[in-house]
């Protein structure tokens, strides 16, 4: 599992270092990741990050009610 978590994210900085943050598997591979680690207190902040990351993309992507839902989230 922990092998799953690690490459998510590491899948997850190479869209963001190359600049593919608009895209879906950039989107897909954050719900994964979310999915991962939403139950695991040792990869918590991949969990916070991702959820944060998710937040942004839908803003970018003008789907504002999926960015608050998510941001009110991470603030609960």
């Amino acid at each position: 599992m922990i092998n799953k978590i690690e490459k998510s994210y590491n899948k997850i900085l190479n869209f963001f270092k190359d600049h593919k943050r608009d895209t879906e598997k950039y989107r897909k591979e954050l719900e994964n990741l979310i999915e991962l680690t939403k139950d695991n207190m040792k990869f918590k902040e991949y969990y916070f990050n991702a959820k944060f990351r998710l937040a942004g993309f839908y803003q970018e992507k003008h789907k504002y009610d999926l960015s608050k839902k998510l941001f009110l989230e991470l603030i609960n």
